[in-house]
């Protein structure tokens, strides 16, 4: 088994050259695109290979979460963006159509602006400031997918460049020496799309997969990472269009469903 982490963090996902020269123009930037495509890893990577420092938050349900807050003691207790904000850096947030929207209109200000007035006094944008946001949906609310997700405004979504972040299914070729696993995890992917079925089988189902190999047996590799929480109907429609009997993944679920 390949050490899959490492391998994910020196690998770079087909978007990457990309989000570098955006991210290097301090272009704010939105990445859209389904769990476990690489979002965070990418941002990460880029962080790296620029030297800038890397600031993270996810979906901001308080204001306080980005503006920071004074404590009881009188102190103000900083947050990520404020880090970011004064003393430059990516300030990525994660699941920017989970957070409530009061909390991108302060985004949307600071990016406009340059300057906010956070609890502890006004503060001017550092230059080597820059925002990166990601998000699951392109702003449209919720779906059967993502049922937590609110519909960005116009504005918000007018501050950003969108960039589609789609999985990379030859980085992940490249994360395992399980090609039956890869091809697999792949075919299902692409069966729930031919049926326009809305489930999620990320780049996570191929490294979790392959961490595993050692603990868990073929079938429930299949049922526990691969196909985890999907009703017996949805398997056994992919299991009726998968052709590669040759494959230990396949067979061990075609035969779940043998007459």
């Amino acid at each position: 088994m390949k050490e899959t982490q490492k391998m994910l963090n020196e690998l770079h996902h087909r978007k990457y050259k990309e989000v570098k020269g955006i991210v290097e123009q301090q272009v704010p930037l939105l990445l859209v695109g389904p769990a476990g495509s690489g979002k965070n890893v990418v941002l990460e990577q880029v962080a790296k290979d620029l030297g800038k420092d890397f600031y993270f938050t996810n979906a901001v349900t308080e204001e306080y979460k980005l503006t920071g807050f004074i404590d009881a003691s009188g102190t103000y207790q900083e947050t990520q963006f404020y880090q970011a904000f004064t003393r430059g850096g990516i300030f990525f947030l994660d699941e920017m159509d989970a957070s409530v929207p009061e909390a991108l209109v302060i985004l949307n200000a600071a990016i406009a602006n340059r300057y906010f007035n956070f609890p502890n006094g006004k503060a001017q944008a550092h230059p080597d400031f820059t925002v990166v946001a990601a998000a699951n949906t392109t702003g449209r609310g919720a779906d059967q997918q993502y049922t937590g997700r609110h519909i960005l405004d116009a504005a918000t979504l007018d501050r950003f460049v969108l960039l589609d972040f789609n999985y990379d299914e030859e980085l992940e070729e490249k994360l395992s020496d399980d090609t039956e696993l890869v091809e697999f995890v792949q075919a299902c992917r692409h069966i729930l799309a031919d049926k326009e079925i809305d489930y999620p089988i990320s780049m996570r189902a191929v490294v979790n997969g392959s961490k595993l190999e050692e603990v868990l047996n073929t079938l429930e590799i299949v049922n526990y990472v691969v196909l985890k929480g999907m009703t017996t109907s949805t398997k056994q429609l992919i299991a009726a269009n998968l052709n590669d009997t040759e494959n230990k993944y396949v067979n061990v679920l075609k035969m779940l469903f043998k007459e």
